[in-house]
């Protein structure tokens, strides 16, 4: 393209298209050629493509889908006097001019140098005559340029109005030269263009003669003026619109608008309540007298005065139509509002609650105070007040039914009655009303005991919600009923309550809720559902079907991590040595080496969990789930201690040892978290190659301890990586081993005092 472009001297022996004969008019591709001139060099690729075209002799078309973009080009960016040399050439030749080219010039002029455009305008007209709109468009332009210019343009433009002859720049000029502030050249071609007879023809424009009268900087001489050229009514355009006479009544009102003193047309509210209030006054006869006081809007406490004397929904609708064939409108304001839709659509009950309401018509425009009001009703069980309230918060809602269950969700969780938020969770059920994510941060703020950062909820609250209910399991149920509904929970809402079960060791309630999940999403009916985003910098990878992408969003490594813990967390209770029932059973098609015990330590259902997502297909991978484990083991038979007292009580009354934690680990996993059962058939097959008694010398207890150590710790065990204090194998075997037979001695020393 660089070489196509390189066309500012003519080469009859060239390669470029634009030197062949079928390329050398084909304007299409020169304006492709000066558009990428113009991005790599600027005006001054422009002019290298205008230097080529004139170097070939090409006349520029004068019509057509191209000649705009080539006529501009050339105009704003070439010498202005050889592109115009040039038009007038094409029109000595062929008669032809490009239409749109006086306007162009007259508008690169205006830009660059404002006191040159009458002379380009008189060297134009005698032969580029202007199209039809051009006067305006340049009186658009030209109100818009710099108040240092303005004074120079206009006086400029002013011959060019004379001459063009097109008389409807008004509405263009004279609203933007008063709306910048220069008055006085607002003033002055008020008058010239009136006196051509041209008048304002658009609405916006029909007070502007009123508003320049009235503008500070007119004079008296100007205002005369202006009343002896305003003719009674201006030039109306098709829509019969006419700015009215400057007469004394006109000039005081729009001289009013101006400095904002109001008409006299506006009777205070309370004075208009006491009016319809008055027995002895009908509402026909008020608002008639009303009518022709002037007046032209009521209050809301006058609008009430004429409901509580209509007392009836149709007697009321009467009343407001004979205002509006009056003239007279009502305050749009809430009060006013819910009594006309009370009044038209709903039970009249409703109708006479409001009316009936010893509230303020002013309290109904203070929504915080509403949503106090609906507390206070709803705790005194005032079910009416609470209906009046609902009604006038769901006003302006596209849904009320929706909106007002959805107020009364929040204000029940606020209040903390875990009994009546369950029956009203029931209900919404009942009516598909979902929750939405404003409702659930209220059910965890108020409902939920509080919890510090990585520890677990407080087991005491002064507060007496707490010790009446379960607070996991009313949180728990609310959110599965808001499941069902169809709300959309994020995943983030979900991992605070598997925190809150793990934490507090109820791992059995924990692997029913994830086995309720697991369930749900995966449902064929419920596949295409997706997880709002939640704020955690982890993306599962990429999955199969959605459900999966699910399930991985709401179990990812993190929370895989924290089971593991939390299973081993169960050591330090008495439940923590009972065996346990699976509830989840492999199936046929589950690729295993081992099959999982029919009982198994509370330790270990984490890995029972981790392989049902597994099968589920949430990725769970054997290196985190070894690298858990083996973390959890060190703390455990590891040297030193932890600053945790848990882990330490754990410690201590672990009553396992490494072989069973690794063995039941391994088979839970299908030998393939540590290879014990690779090791174990490797060991058997040596035994009966080597036969004998020096095959069960050669798989020793201790060489097979070694090899337990090896395989769970690696040969070295770091203490320290950041130091890099770390022990070898042999020496951690030989530390366990003290550690094991101290152990043993302390329990039978604690058998012995008991």
């Amino acid at each position: 393209m660089l070489f196509e472009s390189d066309v500012a001297k003519s080469d009859p022996f060239s390669r470029r298209r634009v030197d062949r004969p079928n390329g050398r008019e084909d304007f299409q591709w020169w304006l492709k050629l000066l558009h990428f001139r113009e991005r790599l060099n600027g005006s001054a690729g422009v002019q290298a493509i205008w230097e080529g075209i004139r170097a070939r002799d090409i006349d520029l078309p004068t019509s057509g889908p191209h000649a705009k973009g080539l006529w501009m080009a050339f105009v704003s960016n070439c010498p202005l006097r050889q592109v115009i040399r040039h038009a007038a050439d094409l029109h000595r030749k062929t008669g032809q001019v490009y239409e749109g080219l006086y306007e162009m010039v007259l508008d690169n002029v205006l830009l660059n140098k404002t006191g040159a455009i009458y002379p380009w305008h008189c060297e134009l007209i005698r032969w580029c005559k202007p199209g039809p709109g051009v006067a305006r468009r340049l009186a658009s332009t030209l109100a818009e340029c710099r108040m240092a210019e303005m004074n120079v343009a206009l006086k400029k433009f002013k011959g060019i109005y004379l001459d063009i002859g097109q008389r409807d720049i008004y509405d263009v000029l004279i609203p933007r030269l008063y709306g910048r502030g220069a008055y006085q050249f607002a003033v002055k071609w008020h008058l010239l263009l009136v006196h051509h007879g041209d008048y304002p023809r658009k609405p916006a424009s029909l007070k502007m003669p009123l508003k320049l009268a009235a503008s500070p900087t007119t004079t008296r001489k100007s205002q005369l003026d202006m009343l002896q050229r305003t003719p009674p009514a201006l030039a109306s355009d098709d829509t019969g619109l006419a700015v009215d006479a400057l007469t004394r009544e006109n000039f005081s009102l729009c001289l009013g608008e101006i400095h904002n003193v109001e008409p006299k047309t506006k009777i205070s509210d309370r004075f208009c309540a006491r009016l319809y209030a008055t027995d002895a006054f009908s509402i026909d006869f008020v608002s008639s007298g009303l009518a022709m006081f002037g007046i032209e809007e009521i209050g809301p406490l006058a609008f009430r005065e004429i409901a509580v004397k209509a007392q009836t929904a149709p007697i009321l609708l009467e009343a407001i139509e004979r205002l509006r064939r009056l003239g007279v409108s009502i305050t749009k304001c809430s009060f006013s509002e819910s009594m006309i839709k009370a009044a038209q659509t709903s039970p009249a009950d409703m109708f006479g609650a409001i009316l009936d309401s010893d509230q303020h018509p002013d309290v109904y425009e203070d929504t915080i105070l509403l949503k106090r009001l609906l507390g206070d009703y709803i705790t005194a069980r005032d079910w009416q007040g609470t209906r009046r309230i609902l009604f006038i918060l769901t006003l302006s809602s596209s849904d009320p039914v929706r909106e007002g269950w959805k107020l009364l969700l929040g204000l029940f969780m606020e209040i903390a009655d875990p009994n009546a938020l369950g029956k009203l969770v029931d209900a919404m059920k009942l009516h598909d009303i979902t929750l939405d994510n404003q409702t659930l941060s209220k059910l965890y703020t108020h409902h939920l005991r509080p919890r510090n950062p990585s520890k677990a909820p407080a087991t005491h609250s002064l507060v007496d919600k707490f010790r009446e209910h379960d607070d996991i399991v009313f949180v728990t149920n609310i959110m599965r009923l808001s499941v069902q509904c169809g709300t959309n929970i994020p995943a983030h809402r979900w991992h605070e309550v598997f925190r809150r079960l793990g934490m507090t060791g109820r791992l059995e309630e924990l692997e029913g809720l994830v086995d309720w999940l697991v369930t749900w999403y995966s449902h064929p009916e419920r596949v295409h559902l997706r997880l709002p985003p939640s704020p955690t910098t982890w993306s599962p990878p990429p999955c199969k079907t959605p459900a999966e992408a699910t399930l991985n969003q709401l179990f990812p490594p993190s929370f895989q991590r924290a089971l593991i813990s939390w299973g081993f967390n169960t050591l330090a209770t008495r439940r923590g040595y009972e065996l346990i029932q699976p509830q989840h059973q492999h199936s046929a098609s589950a690729s295993t080496t081992a099959s999982s015990p029919p009982l198994s330590p509370p330790w270990a259902r984490p890995l029972r969990m981790l392989q049902h997502l597994r099968r589920h297909g949430v990725h769970v991978h054997t290196i985190l789930v070894r690298k858990a484990l083996r973390q959890r083991l060190w703390i455990l038979f590891g040297v030193g201690h932890s600053n945790r007292l848990r882990n330490r009580l754990v410690r201590r009354k672990n009553p396992f040892g490494l072989g069973e934690f690794v063995t039941v680990a391994d088979q839970l996993w299908g030998g393939k978290l540590f290879g014990l059962a690779e090791y174990a058939a490797a060991k058997e097959k040596e035994r009966s190659e080597a036969g004998g008694k020096r095959g069960k010398e050669r798989g020793g207890g201790g060489d097979e301890k070694m090899e337990l150590l090896v395989r769970v710790f690696g040969e070295r065990m770091w203490l320290n990586r950041r130091k890099r204090v770390s022990m070898t194998t042999t020496e951690f075997g030989e530390y366990l081993l003290g550690y094991e037979e101290q152990k043993t001695a302390s329990k039978k020393l604690d058998r012995e005092k008991c």
